[in-house]
């Protein structure tokens, strides 16, 4: 049976880690197809996981004009972009693409890329398009590419997708045609990545499901010829609904009331099939962006999604639905008409075993109209504490105000403490360094997206995917982080492929380390 390998070693970008490498691990132990880093010692452990706002002393840089407008901009990707070993960074505003390099203790900009039409920038994805064994960079828009970075700049390939329109429309000039995201699958497990194209307007064209073929084909079914009809999708999240194995999608759509609610589709053999009226989760809102994860520890995914009006907390029952918990739980920090939740995704920021939610808030300024609301706001810091979330934003010296976009977490200085990266509309994204370790242990795992991972330690079950995506166009390097909290020992730890071949350890081991899936000798 198929194995896969991750692309790309694990990256640091800073030195000077509190954490320093402990034992090697003995040869042997671990089961074929994965494979680990050493345990690593925290030698100086902090009281509590500590931050300090790093982006524009690392070099990342905002557009050009800061008094820009806010409709759009701040789409992020995480990765080695060009194989050298480093994290770098690629952000897209409205009107310009920049690429920062990692250099071993920083970023340098090497390319600046104008918009030359100034309309809404796309999106970015990760993943492998054309079978090279490296993730691409995809870019979504009204002209869409893939590539990576080669001397100093991003070395693009155009991809051609086919007819995105009626033919009655000119892509160029006309008003709403921009494609939202394209975001990579492996739907039906034959090593090719497929694509699910969002569109972002309502008059002239549907969403699209392009099957791969190899070669830098692809095709749609007659089957899912139109997926979501004339809606506006703003964001989507590959996630598991029905803990089947394969991925399932879920499309958060704008301007809900008017044209259609949020939509699941079920992935069966490779087709996606629509399931929104048997989730309860089409939810008609002004949908920003869309995140999972199992946020009650009950083997089910949850969504988190932001939106214009308020974010909203769905939990999954165990029965293909899902409940809103969001007042129960204290999951929505939007409390002003306009103040907008934009990016929001889960991640275990104090390492407790426990999610925590992160919402890029932000308003909607644009020059067009001076009389609306231009305020800035600090990022939503929401920490799981005894199944409720708390704003801790200020607390945590979370608190810079901006108008802000996409995030993602990772842990960039792996120190076993995530870090966020948070793009703003117009000004430098902000990095949220971690200051070092603490006693509150860890696991990180890398590997192919959609695998499902499961850890026990101290008793208590565990489960995330590994994935790529980030809310609102973010995408980052495939992981999954687990915080173990005072549980130094996983007792065992199970990686179930999506291709459904099921990698186990049963013996106990010391965490504080990165595992990661490895190709079949």
């Amino acid at each position: 049976m198929r194995r896969w390998i991750l692309t790309g070693p694990f990256l640091a970008l800073l030195a000077g880690s509190a954490c320093d490498g402990g034992a090697p691990v003995v040869e042997g132990e671990w089961p074929v197809g994965l494979s680990a880093d050493p345990a690593q010692e925290c030698v100086a452990p902090l009281a509590s996981a500590a931050w300090v706002e790093s982006g524009e002393a690392l070099g990342l840089a905002g557009a050009s004009n800061p008094d820009g407008d806010h409709t759009a901009g701040g789409t992020v990707a995480l990765d080695d972009l060009d194989g050298d070993g480093l994290l770098d960074v690629y952000v897209g505003q409205l009107d310009v693409l920049r690429l920062f390099l990692g250099n071993g203790e920083s970023f340098d900009e090497t390319e600046s890329t104008p918009l030359a039409n100034g309309r809404e920038v796309g999106t970015f994805s990760l993943g492998d398009l054309d079978g090279d064994g490296s993730r691409d960079l995809i870019f979504a828009a009204a002209a869409p590419w893939f590539g990576r970075a080669s001397g100093g700049a991003m070395q693009r390939t155009a991809l051609d997708l086919g007819g995105l329109w009626d033919g009655e429309h000119d892509p160029d000039t006309s008003p709403g045609m921009d494609m939202k995201a394209l975001l990579p699958a492996d739907l039906d497990a034959d090593g090719v990545l497929d694509l699910y194209q969002l569109m972002h307007d309502s008059e002239f064209s549907t969403d699209r499901v392009l099957h791969g073929l190899g070669g830098m084909e692809y095709a749609s079914s007659a089957e899912e010829s139109d997926p979501t009809g004339l809606r506006v999708g703003f964001d989507a999240t590959w996630f598991d609904w029905d803990v089947d194995g394969d991925l399932d999608i879920y499309v958060i759509q704008d301007r809900g009331s008017e044209t259609g609610g949020n939509q699941l589709f079920e992935n069966r053999d490779g087709l996606l099939v629509d399931r929104s009226a048997d989730c309860a989760c089409g939810l008609e809102i002004l949908g920003m962006g869309g995140a999972a994860g199992d946020y009650n520890r009950d083997g089910f995914p949850d969504l988190y999604l932001s939106s214009t009006d308020s974010n909203v907390l769905l939990a999954a029952t165990g029965s293909g639905e899902f409940v809103d918990v969001t007042q129960a739980v204290g999951a929505d920090p939007v409390d002003k008409p306009w103040r907008m939740g934009w990016g929001g995704i889960f991640a275990d920021l104090d390492n407790d075993g426990w999610l925590d939610v992160v919402a890029a808030m932000g308003d909607h300024w644009p020059t067009a109209n001076p009389e609306e609301v231009q305020e800035s706001l600090p990022v939503a810091v929401l920490m799981q504490e005894g199944g409720v979330l708390l704003n801790r934003t200020v607390e945590m010296g979370l608190d810079r105000e901006g108008s802000w976009r996409s995030v993602l977490a990772h842990d960039v200085n792996e120190d076993g403490v995530l870090d966020l990266l948070v793009t703003d509309a117009v000004l430098a994204p902000s990095l949220y360094m971690s200051t070092g370790c603490t006693e509150a242990s860890w696991l990180e795992v890398y590997g192919p997206v959609g695998a499902r991972v499961e850890v026990s330690a101290g008793g208590q079950l565990q489960t995330g995917w590994i994935e790529s995506q980030s809310s609102l166009g973010a995408a980052r390097v495939p992981s999954v982080h687990f915080g173990l909290g005072g549980d130094s020992q996983i007792d065992a730890l199970a990686v179930v492929l999506p291709d459904g071949e099921r990698i186990e350890r049963t013996t106990p081991f010391e965490g504080r380390r990165r595992l990661r899936v490895t190709e079949n000798p």
